[in-house]
Order: structure tokens, then C-alpha cells, then sequence
């Protein structure tokens, strides 16, 4: 299939949605070809429908469609018949407590219509290519071609990618990690009634005409009128309701969503909630979380490939705000596109504009802080970008942020980012001002970012992840000097009386810190530990093993893709080293670099692939232990804190922050941590083989390591002697055999074969793959008891039923095709494996991993045990 022979130059849309449909008429009118592949088998293939707003975007709307178009847009609308008054435009909010009138909202000139009345009006007189599911997107010389999943390959000169929030042409622009979604917390059920009742549809009316809000103190509320069949008889219209609260995840519909709701949501009052009540069983009753993507810069290719609507930036449902910005995204691009002189620049502009306005973005900027002493007051303007430091360009790079805003605060980063009611005093200053007795410039980054960053800045330093919560900032520099060398320029001095060096030393702390975390974040970690410690006193001192293992997994009936399996050793940072610098040098081989100490002991790379690789680890194991670093009962209070095996440093720099009472120290054989870090984390180069220094610790924690220790009894023993009586030892380990217990993997499975020949591979190097299903004994020899073991299953690709799961699926999926390829190397050699038959073996795994109807997993085992003697009490961590 190929571009029909023409002048005009043709646009591929990704995607029938309303932005889609939208764009198709706004390019079509200024002289484009505009072609729309969609997925569906048809306009009815999703009967689900919603009411939507338009009303700022209204005159921006009728410009980019044609006259008949935008004068059908009244067969749309809900209620046409509707005298559209003051009162018609505009949306009251009731109080859910009292039942009174809040306030009332104006909104002029606005239309409530149905989506799928709006989609069919749309929908004529425009291309569109249904069964068109979109599997690759390739850059050509003359412009791009999309390869679709039937085989069929189809070229134009540009692509726009309106194919919602989870949308795969985001997904070829910025790679399946950055460009997922996120989950919100909050949950969005609609239902759309049909009372067949007169009176019931008035008391909907009479709450507006047209649609109404209650605000309640757990959820808010909504009714409304959805279509009107006959203007002159009530009970053939239909209604619809919506509710919104704060709750765990859930997908849901028809009667098992309403039964939901009337039984696990808080009632509202008046109408708000007996339009739930009354609602008959056989409704369209839906329940989905809402989600949400911070938009970050992407590549764009020449402006070839760009996104609008929901896919360049989906948000959280705020009057209709979501479709004015689709509307205004399609005018941007056509305007974009029709400047034909300066098309690239301009499609550049467009995107920057998308990421800088769109999905709140404002709101999610990274900032720049200073922290002077609490006398002084400072001031940094946002005069300059300082496009001429690295570092700070760096910076804009690891974080995807091109845009900064810069704030003052005089309190010190213990007390929080916010700045007190007053505020500092804004002296006047330009662009000529200099750098005086800063105490610390901090880049912080907003806490709904999750922008994962393991692309090493151009400086050469390794930023640490940006998770979600809690704010994570940088100290960059704590010296004038520094600061000068860094860029920091706009900072002007008001006077500021000068303190003792060793009070200001003490306000931020020995060398370069992180910002710690909130209260809220330590709190909820401490509460699960204490929890989990009730449960260990409860049970006693008991010497047997408690194991604890997950249900059979559910499998779905759908496919899809991503993620890991077991690790190496991995780095350190800028603190002192234990032992000799050797431990920084490395081999390479066959494009790969591995840890040089005792050359060949470790088979498996530390370079950044492998370091990424153990990054996604880290999230994935987040999200099956939903947030818990550890299961150790540790208390609220630890004071020191040994993570073994650090690797990229990330579990001891987010245990720092949720910790801000201990010291964590991360050992590794390789310097690879990032260089700011918490002020209570630092990093050793060091084997954990040899005797352990550190005493009285409370937590040893070891995660991928019993598989790559040739001597775990000596490592365990290490561990034991520098516990504290009642301390703790954990280990997170993956059993590394693919495992299934619906019957679905053959014995001579492809990805289960190649497992077991890595693991004879890795018994020539003195390693074991079975190890971590088996320590228990190897704990109880070292002198542990209450022993636990927690082992939770985790499925290889996204063949799981639960969304949660299917998730955790893609992210071990991915981990794992990262990992067979170093199989090739090291490991297969010791076998005398020939490199093609290595090669192989590999290629046959990775196609049975596309297999979604063999449903392989793996075992992790959580293991955690006690050293014997008096635990601290909890009073006095209190």
C-alpha cells in the first residue's frame, strides 16, 4: 500500500478518537491528504459512551471543521431541545454534607454532547482505514512509513499519533518505560440509566438541566441528562451519573461495578445518590482508575512524528479541560503544518508548547532552590536558563525537563520545600549579579515526576532516578566557587549576617545531599515495619520456618510484553574505599564490560545495559511487594542500615530517604553510584567475601546476590557478626528456573532449556541458580532464627489476568530479554558452546517468550531471619 500520486502531502493518522477525526477535517481543509488507521473493526466496535464539554475551545472547533460538520454538531449535543440560558451554560456544585448549593460555574456558549454522537458526526467525509493496527513506525528518506500488524505497510510525509493515553506511536517516540501512563489512585465509575420513569429523570433535571457536581468529603458526584428521545416524555430519557473517590485500583462494569459502589463507596446525598440507587441491574455501569502521563520532551524526527489529544498528554478529568486541549493541539498542528517555509521550526514549536502547557505540566516543573542560613534571604530569578553551563544542560537532559523554575527558600532542606507565608525578600538584581556565600543550590525535581534516568548526563556523572513521591533535589554546589563553576549566576544578596563555618556546615550536612523525604512517605514505611514486627512478637522467638507462597496466577485471555530475572555485582560512589582502587578497573568482551577483580570469577556485565537492567528490577520489585523495600520488622527508628551488592545504588538511596534516622551504606566491587545522594547514604568499593567492618547494624539487606556468591555460609556469617542482637538479615533473590503450573510449558521449552543450560554454565564458576530457593538451612547454620520466607510469583510477559501483574509481567519480560544475550559470552563459553549455537539458543528463546499461551514465571524468595538476642524496644524508636 502505498501514498496515492499526488501533490499534496499526506499525514498519517494514528487513531479514530475525536482528535483523530478532528485532524483529519482541519488538514483536509488546508489542502492535506489525511488518512486514518484505527484498530477497531468499526465505529460500533466500543459501545461505551460519556458525555463531554465543549466550550472555550468552541470557536477553534467550528474554524477547523467544514459548515455542515459544525452545524450538525447540534445533533449531538445531549439534550438539543435544551433553551440554552445562563443557567443551561453553567454547572452548579452542591456541598455533600448539607445538600446547599456551593456555587455555580459559568460556562458560556457550552455544549454537553455524547462521544459517540460527536464520533459519528465526525467521522464523514474522512479516510478511514478500520482493522489498522499499528506495529512499527520507520523513518525513511522521504518521510515515514507505519508497518500494520496485517503486514501491510502504508507511506506518508508525516505521522500524528491520536491514539489515546496508551498510545504506541509515544511509545515509538520515547521507548515503553517513559511513556507508560500512571496510575492516579483515583477511581471513575459512570453509569448510564435509563429510569423509564418520569418522575426519578425530573429530580435529575432539576438538579440542572443539563449536568450538576457534588463535591462530598471522600468523593465527588455528578448527574446529568445523557440523550432525549422524546423532549415531551421524561421516561424515555436517559440519564447518566458519575463518582469519583480515592481507592484501590479497579476495572469493573455492569452489575459487579454497581454492586461496587452501593456497597464500598460513601453515599452522597439527594439525587447523587439515589440516581445510584435506582439504577436497574442490565445498566452500562463502568469502573476504571484514572490516569495520568507527564508530558517530557520527545524526538520528533524533523517534525515527521508528533502526538495531540490524549496521546501527547492525558489527564485527570477537570471540566472538559482534556478536549479544549485536543482542540487547541489539532489547530497548533495544522497551523504548524501549513507553514510550509518553516515547517520544521514550527512543528518543534508545537511540541515544546505541548509539553510546557499540557497535562498540568506548569505544576510538575523542575525547580532550582537556594538554601541560605535562616538570617539571610535570597533571591534567584528566573532571568536566565544558563543554556551555557553543562551541568545544568546535563540536568535538563536526564530529567527530559527543558524548562525550570527557579524558587528561594531561607529554611534548610530538612524542613521541607515550601517556603514560609511571607516569603523571602526579592532584592533587585541583573544578569551581571555574582554568587555570594551560598550555602546550597538544589535541583528539585516536582513529586509527581517518574522519569527514569539512566542515561548518564554529558557532565559524566550518574543522576539518580526521579521517582514519584517523595520530592527528590540535588545540592549541586554548597561553595561559591562551585556554584560560579556551575552556572548559578542570578543570585543576588541582601546583607546576610555571617554564621559560624561549623553551624553552616551543619545546616546542610557533610558533602552533597539529597533533600529527605516527606514525613508522610516515612511514616508509611515505618507503619508497615511496625506491623509487620507486631506480627513477629505475636508469633515469638519460634525457630520454624513461616513461608509464606502466592496463589496460582490467573492467566488472561489478552497479550502483550516486558520483563527481568537476576543480576550481578554492580557499583559504588564518591566516599572512601575499604580497599584497593583495583576493583574500578574493567574487562571487555564482546562489546560488553564485566567487573576485572579476579578476572572470569564474575560472569555476568556491569555496564550501563546490565545497570538499566537492574534499575527495572528495582521498580518492578517495588510494585510486587506494593512499596515495601524490605519485609525485615526493623522498626520505626534504624540506625544503620548495610545494603550488599548495591549495584546502581538506587535500594539504598530510596531507603535513605524513607529512613532519614539511619545511616545507609551500599558496598559494591564497582564505583558506579550516582555522586548526590542522601546525606544519610554513602557507598563502599569493597568484597563483601572479606571481613565486614561495620557493627551494631540493624538491617543487612542482599538483593541478586546468593547466585553470584561462590561462598554464601562466610557471607552470611559476615552478616551475622555485624547485626546488633535482633537485628535483621534479608534476602530478595529470583529463583532463576521458569517455572508453570497451568501445564502450558512443554518440557522442551525453549526459554526453560536455555535456563537450565545457564544454569550448568554457571556451576562452573562456583554459582548456583537453585541456591535461592534453599537457604534456610544455610541461615540456621549462621546462627538465625525466625526465619521467614515470603515467595511471590512473578509472570514472564504480560499473559496475567490482573492489570497489576500484567505490568509486573512486562517489566520480567524485558529484564529477561536484556539477559540471555550475555549468555553468549561467558557463561556458554565455559560450556565450549560455539558461539552460532549459542546464538541460537538465544533466537529460540526470544521467540518463545512471544508466546502470550505458555505462562511461564518465576519464583522470588523473600527471606528474612533474626539474630538471636534482646530486640530494641519500641519505645525506643519512638
Amino acid at each position: 500500500m502505498t501514498v496515492p500520486t499526488s501533490t499534496k502531502k499526506t499525514v498519517a493518522i494514528i487513531g479514530a478518537g475525536l482528535t483523530g477525526l478532528l485532524a483529519a477535517h482541519g488538514l483536509q481543509q488546508n489542502g492535506f491528504c489525511a488518512v486514518i488507521f484505527e484498530q477497531d473493526a468499526n465505529m460500533d466496535a466500543r459501545t461505551r459512551d460519556w458525555t463531554m464539554l465543549v466550550h472555550w475551545a468552541m470557536p477553534i472547533f467550528e474554524k477547523l471543521v467544514p459548515r455542515d460538520i459544525f452545524t450538525g454538531l447540534r445533533s449531538t449535543v445531549c439534550n438539543p431541545y435544551l433553551d440554552f440560558d445562563s443557567e443551561a451554560e453553567s454547572i452548579p456544585c452542591y456541598d455533600g454534607v448539607t445538600g446547599d448549593l456551593l456555587f455555580r460555574s459559568p460556562l458560556p456558549n457550552a455544549r454537553r454532547v455524547s462521544r459517540q454522537a460527536l464520533r459519528r458526526l465526525l467521522a464523514r467525509r474522512v479516510c478511514i482505514r478500520w482493522n489498522a493496527c499499528l506495529r512499527e513506525i520507520c523513518l525513511t528518506d522521504s518521510g515515514v512509513q507505519i508497518k500494520l500488524e496485517d503486514g501491510s505497510v502504508f507511506d506518508a510525509d508525516y505521522v500524528l499519533g491520536t491514539d489515546g493515553s496508551s498510545s504506541k506511536v509515544r511509545e515509538f517516540l520515547l521507548g515503553p518505560d517513559v511513556s507508560r501512563p500512571q496510575g492516579s489512585g483515583f477511581q471513575f465509575a459512570t453509569g448510564i440509566t435509563k429510569f423509564q420513569d418520569a418522575e426519578k429523570t425530573d429530580a435529575v433535571v432539576r438538579a440542572h438541566p443539563v449536568a450538576a457536581l457534588m463535591m462530598g468529603t471522600s468523593s465527588v458526584g455528578a448527574v446529568g441528562v445523557m440523550s432525549v428521545e422524546n423532549p415531551a416524555d421524561k421516561s424515555t430519557w436517559t440519564t447518566f451519573w458519575t463518582k469519583i473517590w480515592k481507592g484501590e485500583t479497579l476495572r469493573l462494569r455492569d452489575s459487579e461495578a454497581l454492586a461496587y459502589i452501593r456497597e464500598n463507596t460513601t453515599p452522597l446525598r439527594g439525587i447523587f445518590q439515589s440516581a445510584v440507587d435506582w439504577t436497574p441491574e442490565e445498566s452500562d455501569v463502568f469502573i476504571n482508575e484514572m490516569k495520568y502521563w507527564s508530558p517530557v520532551p520527545w524526538d520528533n524526527h524533523g517534525g515527521r512524528v508528533t502526538l495531540a489529544g490524549d496521546a501527547a498528554h492525558p489527564m485527570l478529568i477537570y471540566r472538559g479541560q482534556g478536549f479544549q486541549h485536543s482542540i487547541t493541539d489539532v489547530d497548533n498542528y495544522v497551523t504548524a503544518l501549513t507553514n510550509a517555509a518553516e515547517r520544521e521550526e514550527a512543528l518543534a514549536k508545537y511540541d515544546s508548547a505541548d509539553i510546557q502547557v499540557h497535562g498540568c505540566q506548569y505544576s510538575l516543573q523542575a525547580r532550582i532552590v537556594t538554601y541560605a542560613p535562616p538570617s539571610a534571604f535570597w533571591s534567584l530569578r528566573q532571568t536566565r536558563l544558563f543554556e551555557e553551563s553543562k551541568l545544568i544542560s546535563s540536568i535538563a537532559t536526564a530529567f527530559r525537563r527543558s524548562v525550570w523554575k527557579f524558587v528561594s527558600h531561607p529554611t534548610h532542606p530538612n524542613k521541607g520545600l515550601e517556603s514560609s507565608a511571607k516569603g523571602p525578600r526579592r532584592p533587585t538584581f541583573n544578569t551581571t549579579s555574582t554568587v555570594t556565600t551560598i550555602t546550597a543550590v538544589v535541583i528539585a525535581i516536582a513529586p509527581c515526576l517518574l522519569s527514569p534516568s539512566s542515561l548518564s548526563p554529558s557532565c559524566g556523572a550518574r543522576w539518580p532516578t526521579a521517582r514519584l513521591s517523595p520530592p527528590t533535589a540535588m545540592v549541586l554546589s554548597r561553595s561559591r566557587e562551585q556554584a560560579k563553576s556551575a552556572g548559578v549566576v542570578d543570585v543576588a544578596e541582601v546583607d546576610p549576617p555571617q554564621r559560624e563555618d561549623a553551624k553552616a556546615e551543619a545546616l546542610v550536612g557533610p558533602g552533597t545531599i539529597l533533600v529527605p523525604p516527606t514525613e508522610a512517605s516515612a511514616t508509611a514505611t515505618a507503619t508497615t515495619a511496625a506491623a509487620a514486627a507486631a506480627e513477629t512478637t505475636s508469633a515469638g522467638s519460634s525457630t520454624l520456618l513461616r513461608t509464606t507462597q502466592t496463589a496460582m496466577i490467573e492467566p488472561s485471555t489478552e497479550s502483550d510484553d516486558e520483563f527481568d530475572l537476576d543480576s550481578g555485582l554492580l557499583g559504588d560512589d564518591t566516599t572512601a574505599s575499604l580497599t584497593s582502587s583495583i576493583y574500578a578497573s574493567f574487562a571487555y568482551e564482546r562489546g560488553r564490560r564485566y567487573q576485572s577483580f579476579e578476572s572470569g570469577r564474575y560472569p555476568i556485565p556491569n555496564d550501563d545495559l546490565e545497570q538499566n537492567r537492574e534499575d527495572m528490577k528495582h521498580a518492578m520489585l517495588m510494585m510486587l511487594t506494593e512499596g515495601k523495600p524490605f519485609y525485615s520488622p526493623i522498626g520505626t527508628h534504624p540506625q544503620k542500615i548495610l545494603d550488599i551488592g548495591t549495584g546502581t545504588g538506587i535500594w539504598a538511596i530510596e531507603v535513605g530517604d524513607r529512613y532519614p534516622s539511619a545511616h545507609v551504606c551500599g558496598i559494591d566491587l564497582t564505583p558506579i553510584q550516582p555522586e548526590w545522594v542522601p546525606a544519610n547514604v554513602s557507598f563502599l568499593v569493597d568484597d563483601c567475601t572479606l571481613d565486614w567492618i561495620e557493627r551494631d547494624v540493624d538491617l543487612a539487606h542482599f538483593r541478586f546476590m546468593v547466585m553470584i556468591l561462590k561462598d554464601v555460609p562466610t557471607v552470611l556469617t559476615h552478616a551475622y557478626e555485624s547485626l546488633r542482637p535482633g537485628g535483621w538479615v534479608e534476602l530478595q533473590e529470583l529463583h532463576g528456573v521458569p517455572l508453570c503450573d497451568d501445564g502450558t510449558m512443554t518440557n522442551d521449552d525453549p526459554v526453560k532449556t536455555l535456563y537450565s543450560t545457564a544454569g550448568e554454565a554457571y556451576k562452573k564458576f562456583g554459582m548456583s541458580t537453585s541456591l535461592p530457593a534453599a537457604l534456610e538451612p544455610l541461615l540456621r547454620q549462621a546462627g538465625f532464627e525466625n526465619v521467614h520466607c515470603q515467595v511471590l510469583k512473578v509472570p514472564i510477559g504480560t499473559w496475567a489476568k490482573d492489570r497489576m501483574m500484567r505490568a509486573i509481567g512486562l517489566y520480567q519480560k524485558m529484564a529477561v530479554l536484556d539477559f540471555i544475550p550475555t549468555l553468549t559470552g561467558r557463561p556458554f563459553q565455559a560450556l565450549r558452546i560455539s558461539e552460532a549455537e549459542a546464538e541460537v539458543r538465544v533466537a529460540l528463546a526470544r521467540k518463545g517468550l512471544e508466546d502470550p499461551s505458555v505462562h511461564r514465571f518465576f519464583n522470588y524468595y523473600f527471606w528474612y531471619a533474626q539474630k538471636p538476642g534482646s530486640r530494641r524496644r519500641e519505645e525506643d524508636d519512638v
